[in-house]
Formats: C-alpha cells, sequence, structure tokens
C-alpha cells in the first residue's frame, strides 16, 4: 500500500525542475567563481564581480528559460522578471563580497559566502516570479483524492 502511494502520488509529482536547477545553479556557480577569481587580481573587485555575474547570467537565463522550467513566456516578458531577479541576486552577492572585503577575507570567500546565501531564495523567485507557469482551468479543478489507507470506514 506505502509503495503504491509513493509510486502514485510522489513520483508522478516530483518537481524535476529542482534537480535541473541545482544543475544549472551549480554549473553557473562555477562559471561564475572561476571567472572572478581569475579577474579579481586583475581588474577593480566590482568590475571584476560585475563581468563574472554577467557572462554566468547569461549562461543561467538560457538554461533555466529552456530547460530547467521549460517556460513558454515570451522572451522578452521572461527576460524582464528575470532582469529583476538578477539585480537583486546581484546586489546581494555583490554587498557580501564586499562586506567579506571589508571584514578583511578574501574576495573569492566573500563570492563563495554570497553565492550559499543567495541560493535559497534563488530557486522560489525564478520558480514563482520569473518562470511560473499558468494554470489550466483543468489544474485549478483537480481535487487530491486521499488514498485507500488514509481513509476511515465511513468514507
Amino acid at each position: 500500500m506505502l509503495i503504491d502511494f509513493v509510486k502514485k502520488y510522489i513520483l508522478v509529482n516530483l518537481d524535476w525542475s529542482a534537480l535541473r536547477w541545482l544543475l544549472v545553479g551549480f554549473s553557473t556557480f562555477l562559471i561564475d567563481y572561476f571567472i572572478f577569481v581569475n579577474l579579481y587580481t586583475r581588474l577593480p573587485l566590482m568590475v571584476a564581480n560585475f563581468v563574472s555575474t554577467s557572462v554566468a547570467v547569461a549562461y543561467n537565463f538560457s538554461l533555466h528559460k529552456y530547460w530547467t522550467f521549460d517556460n513558454s513566456m515570451t522572451h522578452m516578458s521572461a527576460m524582464i522578471r528575470y532582469a529583476i531577479a538578477m539585480l537583486f541576486n546581484y546586489l546581494v552577492n555583490t554587498g557580501v563580497v564586499k562586506m567579506a572585503f571589508i571584514f578583511g577575507l578574501a574576495p573569492f570567500v566573500g563570492k563563495f559566502l554570497a553565492a550559499g546565501i543567495s541560493a535559497p531564495t534563488n530557486f522560489f523567485i525564478l520558480r514563482l516570479f520569473v518562470f511560473k507557469r499558468k494554470c489550466s482551468a483543468e489544474q485549478k479543478t483537480t481535487t487530491y483524492e486521499q488514498p485507500e489507507f488514509y481513509r476511515d470506514d465511513n468514507s
């Protein structure tokens, strides 16, 4: 009974976009981090952060739109929402990098900390604001049916 419940209600409804987001996010972090580490000794700190973040954002948007969330929203509409979300993310990221530098931490440590701080909210911002899906009328009227082993005898 429990195996049937898991198959029917959990595996079927598993949101694979979270796993794809994790893969894209990790690869985006690697791109951003390694570009930043290679540039911050040659350029001003904020310029190095801007360049690395810009490259990472372009990569990230493309993969999230077409693979992670498989979004059918117009490109311009999604891009505007994404730009707003990434501006917020960039400000948090830059603030953490700058604060780490002020407190005497190496900039690459600050960049790593910034990723850890912004990552938890990033998925939800992208999923619920940037690449949100519209529900069809059928999805809105779908009701949840309790599995057999949860029903009492009067059901």
